[in-house]
């Protein structure tokens, strides 16, 4: 994921915790690579890094069948 600003952290933690479940449910996307739409859930939880003023969020996602 690219840098994130602190409201786009707060976004994503609301999507995540809210919309996903806590990431328990799945969820529609565009594949960066295919560029196509798929079907992803996250695979366990994600973690944060500070990088100057801005976050890194790594996760690990699975593609849906």
């Amino acid at each position: 994921m690219p840098l994130i600003s602190k409201a786009q952290l707060q976004t994503f933690e609301q999507f995540f915790s809210t919309d996903l479940a806590d990431g328990a449910l799945k969820f529609e996307a565009v594949d960066p690579i295919s560029e196509t739409s798929k079907t992803f859930r996250f695979v366990g939880t994600y973690s944060i890094g500070l990088v100057a003023s801005f976050f890194e969020v790594s996760a690990e996602l699975e593609i849906l069948p």
